[in-house]
Order: C-alpha cells, then sequence, then structure tokens
C-alpha cells in the first residue's frame, strides 16, 4: 500500500489510528507485536496484504512461545457443540488459538486490517437497499 503522495500518506496514517481506535472503542486491545506491524502499514512500509501475512507468521512463533493458548493435537469438537473446542466455549478457528483473550486480539488485528482496507479504498457510489 505505498502512497507517495503526501495526501495519501496521511489519508493512510489516519486510517490506520481510526481502525486502531476502533478495536479500542470495543475493548479490544492489540499486541505491540501488531501495533508494530501496523505502524509499518501506517508508514506506507508495508500493505495490509504483507500485514497479515506478517501476523500469520507471528501466530507461528507464538505457537511456541504460549503453546497453552493453541489446540494441540487432533481437532475434536465438543459433542454438545460441534462448533467449539472439546472442554472449551472457544469457537474452532483457522489460527487453532483456545484463549478467549488471545483470539479477541489476533482477530482484532485482521478486522483491523479490513478497516484500513475499507477506509482507503472505499467505493463511492448509491447504496441501494
Amino acid at each position: 500500500m505505498q502512497k507517495n503522495n503526501p495526501l495519501e500518506r496521511e489519508a493512510l496514517k489516519d486510517a490506520v489510528q481510526s481502525a486502531i481506535a476502533s478495536n479500542s472503542i470495543e475493548g479490544i486491545q492489540l499486541s505491540p507485536e501488531s501495533l508494530a506491524i501496523l505502524k509499518r502499514v501506517a508508514d506506507g512500509e508495508i500493505s495490509t496484504e504483507e500485514a497479515r501475512q506478517k501476523m500469520l507468521q507471528q501466530i507461528e512463533v507464538w505457537k511456541k512461545e504460549y503453546p497453552d493458548y493453541f489446540w494441540q493435537g487432533e481437532i475434536i469438537p465438543d459433542p454438545n457443540d460441534p462448533y467449539v473446542y472439546a472442554g472449551t466455549d472457544i469457537l474452532i478457528n483457522k489460527f487453532g488459538i483456545i484463549d478467549p483473550r488471545f483470539l479477541m486480539e489476533v482477530e482484532g488485528f485482521f478486522v483491523t486490517t479490513r478497516i484500513i482496507e475499507l477506509r482507503m479504498n472505499s467505493t463511492k457510489g448509491v447504496l441501494s437497499v
């Protein structure tokens, strides 16, 4: 998401700050690692897609650092609710995260990148209902 025009760079910084603030209002605090990646987006160093790839790499690091936050082994759904990990109330997710606060933080990062994209690439048109 390279922005060469000063107005575009300022708009990008505003979009990142606004997206982070939206998470904060919702009670989602992003990790220092997430904020560092988003700063690189705001500075125009990397795109939001590259940011998502960096977060996926970071998740692999976290799996080693915080194994208790991740489901280990084969995914076994709870027999009473096939949408959650057995013995938890955590929805089965593509990251294998079983800690609710940690999952909210990671999902918050991905939502933030999508909000940035929406703010930077919003379409102008007529809303039809």
